[in-house]
């Protein structure tokens, strides 16, 4: 993949993809660090990767995941901020963070990133059936939570 088009990806997607690591970590620290090795990464495969806008919503999970393990015992760090969050309504946000992990990585992938389950399942490295459950019950857990006025899920 030639570096104008990840450039590109990073422009359209960027963005998109930072908001959505940081309302799975909830930490800038992640997010900034997933987003910019899942780009990184991109640019090192080049053209041996064939959806590269999967491949990096997936890459950027799959090292917040990661990350989240290892800084599990070490207080956070605040970098500047790359990107503001894009989410605008609060009680969404807080409500997709209450959730378990993994169902909260499944949510925002599925209805934030668009991504089909099966790209979710992969992206957490579990069954698409197991993607589905974790679906099913963050969506019926948020519903709880705001009501029926989540029209997204």
């Amino acid at each position: 993949m030639a570096s104008e088009s990840v450039e590109r990806l990073y422009r359209d997607q960027g963005g998109r993809v930072w908001s959505a690591v940081f309302a799975y970590a909830g930490d800038r620290g992640v997010a900034d660090d997933a987003v910019a090795e899942a780009f990184a990464q991109l640019l090192r495969r080049g053209d041996d990767v064939r959806d590269a806008t999967a491949w990096v919503w997936t890459a950027a999970f799959r090292l917040a995941a990661g990350e989240l393990k290892r800084r599990s015992s070490l207080s956070p760090n605040v970098p500047e901020r790359a990107y503001e969050p894009e989410f605008a309504d609060t009680r969404v946000l807080d409500a997709i963070r209450a959730l378990p992990e993994r169902q909260r990585a499944a949510v925002l992938l599925r209805y934030y990133a668009d991504r089909p389950v099966t790209e979710v399942a992969e992206a957490l490295g579990m069954r698409a059936s197991t993607a589905r459950v974790h679906l099913y019950r963050a969506r019926n857990r948020l519903k709880e939570l705001l009501g029926e006025e989540v029209a997204w899920i």
